[in-house]
């Protein structure tokens, strides 16, 4: 038996804390410093007897560890260096793809609201990309950008983009959405990635942020 991340629960280490991700509850949780160096022990295999457990049990407690006997599963904190590049450049936007986004965007939160967080990232994860590639990623993009003086992407950074992430795998890409967190004190932004470039927010701003989900 050993430990591991729970269904939709992600976690990953900014300072001297642990910060955690329960998608299902739409929920961050942040640990103590000693928490922390036991999950990092845990990680590693060398907790200490007796005096790791009792960091931990909280978290088991809270559901944002697991205990599993199944070897295919185990503990594992998120890993993901930002994009160091951004898309500059971009022709103007397409006033009906623009339409499009904030459609998008609308029944993203239409779904949030229905079937929870969790739930609306794994719609927009699985969805098949199009026959006819009509639209492509820098257009996308810019569409997406221009959406961006109707709905400000500071105030609605999550909704906004896992509606690029859907509108981008629907176009044939394969674009990557990443959540991430900072500490003291704590915040949370959410932007899109695709190969190595940030398409949905600038390199100075994600910079701040260490990744906590990336769904692909």
């Amino acid at each position: 038996m050993h430990l591991a991340n729970p269904e939709g629960v992600h976690f990953c280490f900014v300072g001297d804390r642990a910060i955690f991700l329960d998608l299902l509850r739409d929920r961050y949780t942040a640990t103590s410093p000693e928490t922390a160096a036991a999950l990092t022990r845990a990680l590693r295999g060398n907790s200490i007897l007796g005096v790791d457990e009792g960091h931990l049990e909280p978290l088991l407690n809270e559901g944002l560890l697991a205990i599993t006997e199944d070897p295919a599963r185990a503990l594992a904190e998120t890993r993901q260096v930002p994009a160091e590049r951004e898309w500059g450049g971009l022709p103007p936007a397409s006033l009906w793809l623009t339409m499009r986004h904030l459609a998008a965007q609308l029944q993203v939160f239409r779904d949030m609201k229905r079937i929870g967080l969790a739930r609306t990232i794994d719609v927009r994860s699985a969805f098949c990309p199009a026959l006819n590639r009509t639209f492509s990623p820098v257009r996308t993009v810019s569409a997406y950008r221009a959406s961006n003086l109707i709905y400000s992407a500071d105030q609605r950074c999550l909704l906004k983009s896992i509606a690029l992430f859907g509108l981008l795998k629907r176009s044939g890409q394969m674009p990557a959405l990443v959540l991430g967190v900072r500490d003291a004190p704590f915040a949370a932004h959410a932007w899109v990635e695709l190969g190595d470039a940030v398409v949905s927010d600038l390199v100075e701003v994600i910079s701040r942020y260490t990744p906590i989900m990336v769904r692909r």
